[in-house]
């Protein structure tokens, strides 16, 4: 399923890009997301809103503490006799009730959604939230480089770099 997501996020890019008289090639390359051919739809929408990390978040950077276990759903198979009868589907749809129990697995890695928890456990109270429309900042005049909210943040939406002296 999330190739097929994927592959429509592309499509739809590639044919607003041509409406556009955009080369659609050169628009999917500049919306890549790290070095394989995960594409992020959000700054197409929203060019400079956010600045984004070129790095993918791995499953082991995630602080799961914060989420809730869920299992994947199990898609319906048609029985054996059934499947050989046409060139039908094998597998039979989500419904939308599916479908979004599904959807709401998603860990949204590496995106802010704001969960306040940098805010929360912050001992400098140097996290500030919704300043020019983007949804939290780091005040670096209070911001003591604990780290903190780097290991805290569930989603890794959180980069610490060390200062250059």
């Amino acid at each position: 399923m999330a190739h097929a997501i994927g592959s429509g996020k592309r499509s739809a890019i590639a044919i607003d890009s041509y409406l556009k008289k955009e080369d659609p090639e050169k628009v999917i390359q500049s919306l890549l997301v790290g070095y394989g051919p995960s594409v992020s739809i959000f700054p197409y929408f929203h060019p400079g809103e956010r600045i984004r990390s070129s790095h993918v978040v791995t499953f082991e950077e995630l602080n799961l503490d914060y989420f809730e276990k869920a299992k994947r759903v199990e898609e319906a198979k048609y029985l054996l006799p059934e499947r050989t009868k046409g060139f039908f589907e094998v597998t039979s749809p989500f419904t939308e009730r599916t479908a979004l129990e599904e959807a709401e697995r998603c860990f949204t890695c590496g995106t802010c959604n704001e969960c306040d928890t940098c805010y929360t456990f912050c001992p400098d109270a140097s996290i500030l939230k919704g300043i020019q429309s983007l949804s939290h900042q780091v005040d670096y005049d209070f911001c003591k480089g604990c780290g903190i909210c780097y290991v805290e943040c569930p989603r890794r939406a959180i980069s610490l770099k060390e200062e250059e002296r």
